[in-house]
């Protein structure tokens, strides 16, 4: 029954990441200076916003300088909507941002500065691969994501024991391999096994998505198509990505390892599920330079012992 969230958030600079999925916007009157001043977002959901009764957007997203996305569907109408977007420098949608056009008129997806997403109502689905072990993908029997109302998120196990997939792809559609791939989602960012380092999708064709290592993984979808995260279940071995001779660091001496393997010298206790860094089943001077690439962001994932 609220029907006032004007300056809900304001200046909360602070703010990296806000979830507004679940507010209820039904009855409300007045967003203005909602999100004014909150410079540290870079995207925001707005998918969800019911804005029929809104009178007041007035510096509703001012001074968000940062605020690169705004995901929504909808075309917002409001009499009071000066400087809605003043100030959102980095903004950009339809069109990127311009000082000469900061109010409703351009909260739209089509000729103003929100991003269409995706509000699905039939679900998820995603299949999974191991290149190690030539599991395949099966389109056919593709798992669908189960909706949790109370967090609302889409959830779903892939893997199993004996089965352990290393690789998953997930789509907004249930159909022939071809309709399958064509409606493709990926994370954008470092997958890890941690449930609540929630990356950001990007759509994109045929995408594969590879996993820090080969197990059972739970998966969590936001229903907005906006986030993903990963958690692993259980884990088909010991290892941390990038570890190839298996010393518990991820180093350059792995690389060199690598490099040795490609080149016919094997090190004793080379571990080649560590070393295959990009799971495509094979060694090669690709893993060398992807071992380079989790030192230099310091983004080694260590799979957890099997329960």
């Amino acid at each position: 029954n609220v029907t006032n969230m004007n300056s809900m958030f304001a200046g909360c600079s602070g703010l990296t990441s806000l979830d507004v999925s679940n507010l209820n916007t039904e009855n409300v009157k007045g967003m203005g200076y909602m999100f004014s001043g909150c410079s540290g977002l870079t995207s925001l959901n707005v998918a969800r916003f019911n804005t029929a009764n809104v009178t007041s957007m007035n510096s509703m997203f001012a001074g968000c300088s940062n605020l690169t996305t705004i995901y929504c569907n909808d075309s917002w109408n409001c009499s009071k909507s000066s400087k809605m977007f003043d100030g959102c420098t980095s903004l950009v949608g339809a069109i990127s941002y311009d000082g000469t056009k900061t109010d409703a008129t351009y909260a739209n997806p089509t000729t103003g500065y929100f991003t269409q997403c995706l509000v699905l109502d039939e679900g998820y689905f995603v299949v999974g691969s191991n290149p190690n072990t030539g599991l395949e993908y099966d389109f056919d029997n593709a798992v669908e994501f189960n909706y949790d109302k109370l967090s609302g998120r889409y959830i779903a196990t892939i893997g199993k024991k004996d089965a352990y997939v290393s690789q998953i792809m997930i789509s907004t559609v249930r159909g022939d391999d071809d309709e399958f791939k064509s409606h493709t989602l990926k994370p954008e960012g470092t997958i890890t096994d941690d449930p609540y380092n929630w990356l950001v999708y990007i759509p994109s064709s045929n995408a594969v998505v590879n996993l820090p290592a080969e197990g059972v993984w739970k998966i969590y979808l936001y229903d907005t198509y906006s986030c993903i995260a990963f958690e692993m279940l259980e884990s088909g071995g010991v290892y941390t990505l990038g570890d190839a001779n298996g010393d518990g660091e991820v180093n350059m001496v792995d690389a060199v390892v690598i490099v040795n393997k490609i080149l016919g010298n094997e090190s004793a206790g080379f571990n080649f599920d560590a070393a295959d860094v990009n799971h495509d089943g094979q060694i090669t001077i690709t893993d060398a330079v992807g071992v380079v690439n989790i030192i230099l962001s310091s983004g080694a994932v260590s799979a957890p012992k099997r329960k």
